[in-house]
């Protein structure tokens, strides 16, 4: 099939890769750069009717991004089933061509969800694994035979550049929750330490049976430590 745009470029103008580059990690999130990446690669197959990508973190796989309802649903159905096409990709780091979901046997349940949908095309097409990212990015359309070998070549191109975007996005969100992690961790201390100050005041006690009490409170009413030492020491500002 002819390319109306040439290799690295989208109708919006300039290379994913530079515009990737271009960007601020922490003004970005997982799903931002994704969408970022999906529409690109959509817009570079014009066959496509809707494109997605998939992270793989652990044992867990996530659609972070969709061009449309379309891709995102036949995306969590092969999740639902534990296999095909953008989940074999993602992990394997290797292409898969879907050409007709009509006569392909190699994922049953997708290709009948497929065919459901009437979206007989699917290509899915690894990002570059680097960085320990596993992802893939999927395109889908509805006639058979809309991508072809050249197809996933040429989208492999555009996918330079990917891997290290996601994984200084997801550092950087890493990051950040550890320090948010810090901070509540701090917070709750220093709760709890002005709950056993209340509580060793009120009844003459050392710090171990005030923690001690805190504990049994919190068995028996199953409220966090946490959350007791914040009503208790609210409730004492509001008194004071």
């Amino acid at each position: 099939m002819g390319r109306v745009q040439a290799a690295g470029t989208t109708p919006e103008g300039g290379g994913l890769a530079a515009r990737l580059h271009r960007l601020l990690v922490v003004q970005q999130s997982v799903p931002s750069v994704g969408l970022l990446v999906a529409r690109h690669v959509e817009a570079a197959v014009p066959r496509a009717a809707a494109a997605s990508l998939t992270l793989v973190r652990g044992r867990r796989a996530a659609t972070v991004a969709a061009t449309g309802l379309l891709a995102h649903e036949l995306d969590e159905a092969q999740y639902t089933e534990g296999t095909g096409p953008c989940l074999d990709t993602a992990r394997s780091g290797q292409p898969h061509l879907m050409t007709d979901a009509r006569t392909d046997d190699r994922w049953p349940a997708h290709t009948a969800e497929a065919c459901r949908r009437g979206t007989l095309s699917c290509l899915s097409v690894p990002v570059p694994p680097q960085h320990g990212i596993r992802a893939a990015v999927n395109l889908y359309a509805e006639p058979a035979g809309a991508f072809g070998p050249a197809d996933a070549e040429h989208v492999a191109g555009e996918l330079a550049g990917v891997a290290v975007a996601l994984a200084n996005v997801l550092d950087h969100e890493d990051l950040v929750a550890a320090a948010t992690g810090v901070r509540q961790a701090a917070e709750s201390r220093a709760l709890i330490e002005q709950a056993k100050g209340l509580l060793m005041h009120e009844h003459g006690w050392d710090a171990d049976e005030a923690f001690a009490e805190l504990l049994k409170r919190s068995n028996d009413t199953n409220v966090r430590v946490r959350d007791l030492a914040a009503a208790m020491v609210a409730s004492a500002g509001r008194d004071g």
